[in-house]
């Protein structure tokens, strides 16, 4: 193989690990940030999703799919699915994360699109329709801790 085509291969695998600017000079490194999350399976109200002791949390890292783990420890997979096809056999519904970090003046939010309502929770505000999206949060902090 060339050096140059190897030069550059080595360099895409490196890419990941790459952090991004942030405000001040700070680096944001995505696959840090992937830590510390709590999730809830099930809807909550609001005011649950920051009240700890309501609610019963557990950590994950993301990105996590909770549709396909099983409650019961047997398969996550069966037919009686209420989606059936359009999840794949697999459980649909509601789930909540959260994270507390810090949010600088400037921050993007950048979203897959959910699986079917198209929703997107985010500082208890619900942002729009059922595309990928990038939200600008900056405006919308309650202090500096999230």
């Amino acid at each position: 193989m060339p050096i140059k085509p190897l030069i550059l291969f080595a360099l895409l695998l490196a890419l990941p690990g790459v952090g991004f600017g942030g405000e001040g000079g700070k680096q944001f490194d995505p696959e840090v940030f992937a830590f510390d999350w709590e999730f809830h399976r099930g809807d909550l109200p609001c005011r649950q999703v920051e009240a700890a002791a309501e609610v019963r949390w557990r950590k994950v890292q993301i990105p996590h799919d909770w549709s396909i783990e099983s409650s019961t420890g047997g398969s996550p997979f069966f037919e009686e699915s209420g989606d059936a096809y359009d999840t794949g056999y697999a459980r649909a519904g509601v789930g909540w994360y959260r994270k507390a970090f810090h949010v600088p003046e400037s921050l993007f939010v950048e979203s897959p699109e959910p699986r079917r309502t198209g929703g997107r929770w985010l500082l208890a505000r619900k942002w729009g329709g059922g595309s990928s999206r990038k939200i600008c949060i900056g405006d919308h902090r309650r202090g500096s801790i999230h």
